[in-house]
């Protein structure tokens, strides 16, 4: 079993939403049952949660986009009995590309949630 180390981090791969919206796909619930079930056998782990973006459409809209994105995820680790003092969350919109947005796959890369472990 691999170490877990603060400030560590990870991109959740399976997480879907609605194009241009906030609202999860249920294709996202195996993803999100694994952070939960992470999170509550590692009692002593917090993680922030980070929503990105690609640059399609207007800056400002893409950053309350993401940080809704986020908000969505933080409640449904609290359905799964995540405790909410365990999580943060914060959208970044369009300003962290991991992949040039000038292909689909690159705006797809853009398109995540990421988690970061802040606390042992």
């Amino acid at each position: 079993m691999k170490k877990i180390e603060n400030n560590s981090s990870g991109n959740l791969k399976n997480i879907f939403f609605e194009t241009g919206k906030a609202n999860l796909l249920k294709t996202s619930e195996n993803e999100l049952d694994n952070v939960a079930t992470f999170l509550l056998l590692n009692p002593k782990v917090k993680i922030e949660i980070y929503g990105h973006t690609d640059n399609s459409g207007d800056p400002s809209s893409n950053l309350i986009l993401s940080q809704q994105r986020c908000e969505e995820v933080f409640k449904e680790l609290i359905k799964r009995e995540v405790p909410a003092s365990r999580l943060s969350y914060k959208g970044l919109g369009e300003t962290a590309p991991l992949s040039s947005n000038a292909t689909a796959e690159g705006r797809k890369q853009n398109r995540r949630i990421e988690f970061r472990i802040v606390i042992l």
